[in-house]
């Protein structure tokens, strides 16, 4: 495992990252960097708030702003968020998030932690920390429609793919650092 590159977790919500990410944390003692955190930090308010007052495209723009500082650090874990392989077009429409993607290759090994729109659901019923990307679908229409849109972004974006449905964080993280281990 190469100390200087940054272990990045991609997928939707609910599929992993956080966990995951926090289990190899504890595993390898690396920094672990939360984009989301960070951008709560940024602006003082946290993901809902900062989506309901400014909207997505600025949520987009700061999110681009993190991965950009954190592209230029190394050895750190990081957890981004799910959105994190798109950006909007002039319209609002998501699009690929080219830019952001090519900075965190640049500077790591990317993780895509996937699972079922089911497990998805289960996963995050209870959070308060998810604003409706749509506004207009049930819960599990808009992370089928997300997950549609998305999912062949992430597979673009990803160095590994990781199928979490019937991982547990743990088998998931220790996936992972053999993955680290063999490609020395």
């Amino acid at each position: 495992m190469d100390p200087n590159q940054n272990i990045i977790l991609i997928g939707g919500r609910g599929s992993g990252k956080s966990s995951v990410a926090s289990l190899l944390h504890g595993r390898t003692g690396r920094a672990l960097m939360s984009v989301d955190s960070m951008m709560e930090q940024l602006v003082g308010m946290d993901i809902p708030t900062m989506v309901s007052a400014h909207g997505w495209r600025y949520f987009r723009s700061i999110e681009r702003q993190v991965v950009h500082n954190l592209s230029h650090e190394q050895g750190l874990i990081i957890d981004t968020g799910g959105g994190v392989v798109c950006e909007l077009d002039l319209e609002g429409k998501e699009i690929y998030a080219i830019e952001k993607i090519k900075l965190l290759q640049s500077s790591g090994t990317l993780f895509w932690l996937h699972c079922s729109v089911a497990s998805q659901q289960e996963r995050i019923k209870t959070s308060r920390q998810r604003p409706s990307l749509t506004g207009k679908l049930s819960p599990v229409e808009e992370l089928q429609s997300i997950m549609q849109v998305r999912e062949a972004w992430y597979r673009a974006a990803a160095s590994v793919e990781l199928n979490t449905d019937k991982l547990s964080p743990e088998t998931a993280t220790e996936a992972i650092l053999q993955y680290l281990k063999q490609s020395r």
